[in-house]
């Protein structure tokens, strides 16, 4: 969140134009930064992509409920990671997205 809010040793960064978020993080959940983001009138309209290896019902469900662009589970085997990328930047290269506030 630091990134996000420009604090610290991120003062000089960039505000991001998509952000690619895990379920499974070490301090907190990602649903958890989702709903920051989300709740956050200068980072809501960021598009969030989760990017992760869950595939429980409940955490999809959630995940959108929050406001989640998409939700990607993780490929298995790894050699589908290359072929879901490319999709993925593809989709956001035709995609349209409302400006910042």
């Amino acid at each position: 969140m630091d990134f996000l809010y420009r604090r610290g040793k991120y003062a000089a960064t960039w505000t991001p134009d998509l952000i690619l978020l895990n379920v499974r993080l070490p301090k907190v959940t990602g649903l958890e930064v989702l709903k920051q983001v989300k709740a956050d009138p200068q980072l809501r309209s960021i598009p969030v992509v989760i990017w992760t290896v869950s595939t429980s019902q409940e955490t999809i469900e959630g995940a959108y409920g929050l406001g989640a662009a998409i939700y990607l589970s993780k490929p298995y085997p790894l050699r589908e990671l290359r072929r879901q990328l490319l999709a993925l930047r593809r989709l956001f290269d035709l995609a349209r997205f409302p400006a910042p506030a």
